[in-house]
Parts: C-alpha cells; sequence; structure tokens
C-alpha cells in the first residue's frame, strides 16, 4: 500500500507528513473529510501567531533597510560614473 501524503499537521492521523490510516475519504475539492482536529490550547496558538507577526516585521524590516541600500549605493554609482564621463580634462604636457 502506497502511503497518502498528508500536509495537515494539526490532525490526529498525521505523522511525519503522512496519514496514518490506510483509507481516506475526499470532498469534491479534495479536503479530507476523517480530519479530526487536535485541540490546541488558544493562548498557545495566540503566542505563536504573535512570535510569527514579530518575526515577520522584523524580516520585513530588514529587507526594506537592505533594498534602500542598494538603492543608494546604485544611485552613487550612477553619479560616480556620471562624474567620470563628465570630467574631460586633456593634459597637456612639456617635454623639456
Amino acid at each position: 500500500m502506497a502511503a497518502i501524503i498528508c500536509e495537515n499537521y494539526y490532525c490526529v492521523y498525521w505523522k511525519e507528513n503522512h496519514c496514518v490510516l490506510e483509507d481516506i475519504e475526499l470532498d469534491r475539492l479534495g479536503t479530507c473529510v476523517v480530519y479530526q482536529h487536535v485541540p490546541v490550547n488558544p493562548s498557545i496558538v495566540e503566542r505563536g501567531r504573535k512570535k510569527f507577526i514579530e518575526n515577520w516585521n522584523r524580516e520585513l524590516e530588514e529587507d526594506l533597510r537592505l533594498d534602500r541600500e542598494l538603492e543608494e549605493q546604485a544611485a552613487r554609482e550612477k553619479d560616480s560614473d556620471r562624474n567620470d564621463k563628465e570630467d574631460n580634462t586633456i593634459i597637456k604636457v612639456r617635454i623639456v
């Protein structure tokens, strides 16, 4: 028998990304109808959500900071290139 892959971590039948049942039923959308939810304390879920959002916001701020730094660096390089192109100084040398 082939293993049934399951991504529903909160189902009592879930084990290591597979369903421990040999047979399951799916509805028209492909959702398992024998799913049994593992009760989770709401305060644990809320702490997890808060931690996830804090990490998400921290990573977003870091990404935005890095984007700004890259944009500033590109602008400086563009200005440097423009200044190099505008500097058409001719050097005259006198050989004695």
